[in-house]
């Protein structure tokens, strides 16, 4: 129950709080369209004017796409468009880059060889990389201001939260890096290991269910380990705030050793959280699924469903901030409860 508790509480200083997540939106979305812009461009000048157009709208054309990209093929932006971006196939995509490491192993490549070459390589990074990182420092300004905002207890205005945001951008940036180094050692250390051993523990198996199982539980510690990072960090953000540390790797450990000892009441409501957005994921999917997008109209549906998928989204990772932050208050209260009567 106490879980639900924080949750209520968490929520509560959202909604107080709505104007933040509303910017919070407008941001994602303004960085949304540096990758849609060009690629409606792209689109654009490859269908318009053309039958394809009026063939596009009615279903996926197999020759157009594979056409588009082979004549795009120099593009990275184009590059990035596939079947995956209808209907469920994001969360299935980004899922399978999540738990393969992909995208963290290359940024974890790109900060090791930053620190031990003392130089900065751009040439083995995908413009995916890149953009993760770039986003990796929006978020950090947007959680700073979240976590302060949170944490203060009060209403505040935008200027109040970019300034907050900009006060703790350093901090919060640092400590994403660290996640970041974190997460590639894990999946090159015990991710690749594992991949690699399960192929060769398997090789002369008759059946392919029995790998299968063993990338299935492969994947679910993977999921686990990235569960408990991404709770360190929040914690450490947290204790950044409340407690105005300034050293992120200090922070980082201090996350770490209060989600393990208390990790009966930290993972609960983690794991609590992540079914709301797992079930708000399918629900987009499903009612993304009920338009034809074959009209104008259609289409114009689709993307302000997005747009409300974005939201809700958004609401749901400030509730995350808001509820940890209600379950740091409860420990903290009673450790000093706790000083007090020794």
């Amino acid at each position: 129950m106490k879980t639900f508790r924080f949750m209520v509480d968490g929520f509560g200083a959202v909604l107080r709080n709505k104007r933040l997540v509303i910017f919070a939106w407008l941001v994602n979305l303004a960085f949304g369209m540096v990758l849609a812009v060009p690629m409606m461009n792209l689109i654009g000048r490859s269908v318009a004017d053309t039958q394809r157009e009026e063939l596009l709208l009615q279903r996926t054309d197999e020759n157009w796409w594979q056409t588009f990209r082979y004549e795009e093929r120099n593009n990275e932006i184009a590059r990035m468009l596939d079947y995956s971006i209808f209907g469920a196939g994001p969360f299935m995509q980004f899922g399978d880059r999540l738990l393969s490491g992909g995208v963290v192993t290359s940024v974890g490549g790109f900060l090791v060889g930053a620190v031990t070459s003392l130089r900065l390589n751009f040439s083995g990074m995908s413009l995916l990389t890149l953009l993760t990182l770039v986003y990796a420092a929006v978020g950090s300004l947007l959680a700073g201001g979240f976590v302060n905002a949170y944490w203060s207890g009060y209403p505040v205005t935008i200027a109040e939260f970019i300034s907050d945001g900009g006060r703790f951008f350093g901090r919060f940036i640092r400590l994403a890096l660290i996640g970041l180094l974190v997460s590639a050692l894990l999946f090159h250390y015990i991710g690749d290991w594992a991949q690699h051993a399960i192929a060769l523990w398997t090789a002369n198996e008759p059946s392919e269910m029995t790998p299968f199982i063993f990338y299935l539980i492969k994947n679910a510690v993977m999921a686990f380990l990235i569960a408990v990072v991404v709770l360190c960090l929040d914690y450490a953000k947290i204790m950044l705030v409340a407690d105005d540390r300034v050293s992120a790797i200090a922070a980082f450990g201090a996350g770490l050793v209060f989600t393990v000892s208390r990790f009966g009441r930290t993972f609960p409501l983690f794991f609590t959280l992540w079914l709301i957005g797992l079930a708000l994921m399918g629900l987009y999917a499903v009612v993304e699924g009920m338009f034809a997008q074959s009209t104008w109209w259609s289409i114009m549906g689709v993307f302000a469903l997005q747009q409300v998928y974005m939201i809700l989204r958004l609401t749901l990772k400030a509730g995350f901030y808001g509820s940890e932050i209600a379950l740091y208050r409860q420990v903290e209260a009673e450790r000093v409860r706790a000083v007090a009567k020794a």
